[in-house]
């Protein structure tokens, strides 16, 4: 099992023994990684260390140890940097030098003497915080106990503080999901950065963290796939950039962990594509909950889908076909009749406004074009039940204008309505997709966030003409 560790060696020589000590620190950390290699295998060791004699110090003990790999970590201009600005420093360099590590199962982060200096305790946050997104195990070494009387403690620097209370947030979203608080402290933490690429990762895994909350698979699945795109465009930008400081540089990297594991965790499925949410996810959810102990938003997604997953428990005898399962039978049977539907048409809408049927769609009824043709069914099937609450809710969702009755439809049934949802279609290898309108599902969200927050969110009036072109 592969193995990290850290050692930072940037305390000022002169107040703790001058280079001997550095050198002392440097043997005192090979000697026991040697010993640790031969348990867990492979060990890295990650040395952070600034410009200056110390590291020509490292230079001559790495060259006589060939049993590690060993990576440096230079703090490039550290004699011009205040205490504070090396902190930021060395929390940045932590964080990037333990996110490059791939395979290492374990870090352990030795602190070469017995004081905290700005360096080492802003550090040891980077390797929480890294430890915290990644779910890594963190094991931390002291050499010696105590601390010298010519050594000051230090108090990390405020924005690490903060920085390292963002990495334990991002990490409760999927370790405590049941936490309602986590997503509305990832949006006011989002608010302190103002704006820029870091303020908007965070809102993203805010929405995913209150999608988890709410049960909703299809507001996970809009920002999960939102945020690996944010992030795949952070990753370019940080690199044609040279961006190093706090909070550009390190809060992008702990995200990047934190949607590392959520994609594992949670399966959106290849290429996470906005609008087509797969069964995968929603299985997965279902599992979290049950895991969790999150009985209403199990019990309430369940009711929704079952009889439609391997992950789902079968439904009661005797209890009525869920949402999904029923319509998935019906489009069955009228491609049956018909032959093959086109995929993200909007039938789940029609086949709701229609009392739970599409009996009415015939061989020949759908021509050449069959998209077109069920777009112009579902038009006259709302033109005609002008006065059912179903039709004004499709109706004023195809405008944008939301409301309360939206948000308490969506959460009852778990965002699986049909002025949200345009079709669900059976995949050839198992399981289904659920074609969905990102507009609509922000519009729903605008109004929710009117209603928690006190303060609409702008990004809701992007896409309206989507919603508006494909009912």
């Amino acid at each position: 099992m592969p193995s990290a560790a850290l050692l930072p060696v940037c305390a000022p020589p002169n107040e703790v023994g001058g280079l001997a000590s550095v050198l002392e620190a440097l043997e005192w950390a090979l000697s026991g990684l040697d010993n640790l290699a031969s348990v867990e295998g492979e060990t890295i060791l990650v040395v952070l260390i600034p410009t200056g004699p110390e590291r020509e110090v490292f230079s001559r003990v790495a060259t006589s140890n060939s049993a590690l790999r060993i990576v440096e970590v230079p703090l490039e201009g550290a004699e011009r940097l205040t205490p504070e600005e090396l902190g930021e420093r060395a929390f940045a360099a932590t964080v990037s030098a333990l996110s490059s590590l791939e395979g290492a199962e374990t870090v352990t982060f030795l602190v070469p003497w017995g004081g905290l200096d700005p360096v080492t305790s802003s550090a040891l946050l980077g390797s929480l915080a890294h430890s915290l997104t990644t779910g890594r195990r963190l094991t931390v070494v002291a050499r010696r106990p105590g601390l010298p009387t010519s050594l000051k403690l230090y108090t990390p620097p405020l924005s690490v503080l903060e920085t390292a209370r963002i990495a334990e947030t991002l990490a409760r979203v999927l370790e405590d999901p049941q936490l309602t608080s986590l997503w509305v402290r990832l949006i006011e933490a989002a608010k302190n950065l103002q704006s820029g690429l870091p303020a908007d990762l965070l809102r993203e895994v805010a929405l995913i963290s209150l999608g988890i909350s709410l049960g909703s698979p299809l507001i996970v699945h809009l920002h999960l796939c939102r945020l690996l795109r944010l992030l795949e465009w952070a990753e370019v930008e940080g690199e044609a950039h040279g961006i190093k400081e706090l909070p550009s540089q390190v809060i992008p990297q702990l995200v990047s962990e934190f949607a590392r594991r959520a994609s594992g965790l949670l399966n959106p499925g290849p290429g996470c594509q906005v609008g087509e949410l797969p069964s995968g996810l929603i299985g997965k959810l279902i599992s979290l909950y049950r895991q969790k102990g999150m009985a209403l938003q199990y019990h309430l997604l369940l009711s929704e889908v079952s009889g439609t997953l391997d992950e789902a428990p079968p439904a009661r005898r005797g209890a009525d076909p869920s949402t999904l399962a029923s319509f998935l039978l019906e489009r069955k049977a009228v491609e049956c009749r018909v032959g093959r539907l086109p995929r993200g048409a909007p039938l789940f809408r029609l086949w709701f406004l229609a009392g739970g049927s599409l009996d009415f769609l015939r061989p020949g009824a759908l021509g050449r074009n069959p998209e077109r043709e069920l777009g112009a069914w579902l038009e006259r099937l709302v033109a005609s039940r002008q006065n059912s609450k179903p039709a004004r809710l499709l109706e004023d969702a195809v405008s944008a204008r939301f409301t309360f009755d939206h948000i308490r439809n969506f959460l009852a049934h778990s965002g699986f309505v049909h002025y949200v949802v345009r079709d669900v279609a059976p995949l050839e290898s198992g399981g289904y997709v659920v074609y969905y309108d990102e507009a609509a599902v922000e519009g729903v969200e605008a109004v929710m966030l009117t209603g928690l927050l006190g303060e609409p969110r702008s990004a809701a009036s992007h896409g309206v003409e989507t919603v508006a072109s494909r009912s």
